[in-house]
């Protein structure tokens, strides 16, 4: 599986959300190891999205039905 990530990050810009660096491989290393894993068992799950926590945000992708993971990266397996 190919892994691209955004080297930046996506910045609010007006009433636009604009990319803050490139799109390439291993732009976003712990967010593509994670989706990585995941897809090993969920092969639907294509894609992950690293988000500033905000209680406001996760309400609003629930209403919009979006699915909420999390986990906890001090338990990530070292490499």
């Amino acid at each position: 599986m190919d892994v691209l990530g955004i080297s930046g990050r996506l910045v609010k810009s007006g009433k636009e959300v604009v990319t803050a660096g490139e799109i390439v491989y291993g732009g976003s290393q712990h967010v593509g190891t994670a989706v990585i894993q995941v897809n090993k068992k969920f092969s639907e799950i294509r894609s992950g999205l690293n988000i500033k926590y905000d209680p406001k945000i996760i309400s609003k992708a629930k209403k919009s039905r979006y699915t909420i993971l999390s986990y906890d990266r001090t338990k990530e397996p070292k490499n």
